[in-house]
This record gives C-alpha cells, structure tokens and sequence, in this order.
C-alpha cells in the first residue's frame, strides 16, 4: 500500500540489523520487512492469524528482553543491565520495533472491518503498544532523535487507516488511547473534528 512508504522508506534507513535476535516464525516476519521484501513480511504476518496482542509482545519483547539476560523489561530493570546487553536490547528494537509497526498497519489495512473485526482489535492493539514502546525506547539518551519520529508517524498512519476503512468504532477508540498526543498534532486534531 502507498500510504506506508514513509515509514517503510525510515524502516529501511533506521533499521539495519545489528546482531539477530532468537528465531521465530513472527520476528523472522518481522525482520523481513525492507528492502523489498515488505509484501513477503505481511504475508507471514498475516498467516500467523494474530488474535492476542500478547503473543507478539511475548517475543518482540519479553524474548528478546530474556536473550541479553534482562530480569524483564520494566525500565528499572533495564536501567540495572549491564551497558553492553542493553545496548544490545535496544538496537534490535530499534531494528525491530519500526518494522513492526509498519507490518502491523499493512496487514491492519489489508482487513475489512465487518468480516474480520477480532483480527482489527488484535492488529490495533499491537500498533498501539508499539507506539507506545517506540516513544518508550525513543526518551534514552542513547537512541537517535530520529526514532522518535516513527510514534508520531504510526499513530497518524493508525487514524488515516481506519479512516480509509470507515472503522468509526476503532477511530473513537484509537483517538481516544491517542489523546495526549492531540493537542500537539494538527493532524489528530483533524481526525478528531
């Protein structure tokens, strides 16, 4: 879809893969989105038939969280990792978490609302978690500036989807979670109104 070449094209850029995070179907998924690949990683994301947020962030996080030795990824016990495994942790979601959320909203879209509405509801909670996690990982020092921009352009993505799919329900919903971001972004402001 054309309307997620912004952030596939930032995907491409931000994401390089610094060293591979442990295997399975969904992050192989996952890193496969770039480059090219983009329809391949929402094929597979698709067929995996996501139906619990959980399962998503029981590998995009608690894993990869549990593959540099962290005790969880509360920040705290983050903050007590030693440099060298958070620095580890933290290029592979910046590696991961934009792929994510781009694959998330191309399958999202590729949904119809009345047929498919549990698929919706699983789909927009991942993206909502990711957002949230991205602007989570974005506030370290050590995480470019850049990083930052992929919350604010999944959540304006999020809203011109179900638009585009006339998911009024979904939309009070999403702009609703979205509300402290709106009075800084025209652009939810708009969708609001």
């Amino acid at each position: 879809m054309a309307m997620f070449l912004p952030v596939a094209a930032a995907v491409v850029v931000l994401g390089a893969q610094p060293s591979a995070p442990p295997a399975s179907p969904y992050l192989d998924a996952v890193r496969r989105y770039g480059s090219g690949t983009e329809a391949d990683a929402v094929r597979a994301v698709a067929a995996l038939r996501i139906e619990r947020p959980e399962r998503v962030f029981d590998e995009l996080d608690r894993g990869l969280c549990r593959a540099v030795q962290a005790r969880s990824c509360h920040p705290a016990d983050l903050e007590r990792l030693d440099p060298a495994p958070r620095a580890r942790l933290f290029a592979l979601w910046q590696a991961l978490y934009p792929r994510a959320l781009a694959v998330h909203l191309e399958v999202f879209g590729g949904l119809h609302p009345g047929r498919d509405a549990a698929a919706l509801a699983a789909h927009r909670a991942v993206i909502l978690r990711v957002i949230v996690r991205i602007e989570q990982i974005a506030a370290h020092a050590d995480v470019p500036d850049e990083f930052a921009r992929f919350a604010i352009a999944g959540r304006r993505l999020l809203v011109w989807v179900q638009q585009y799919l006339r998911d009024e329900a979904g939309l009070a919903r999403t702009l609703e979670a979205f509300a402290p971001a709106i009075p800084q972004d025209v652009e939810l402001r708009l969708a609001r109104a």
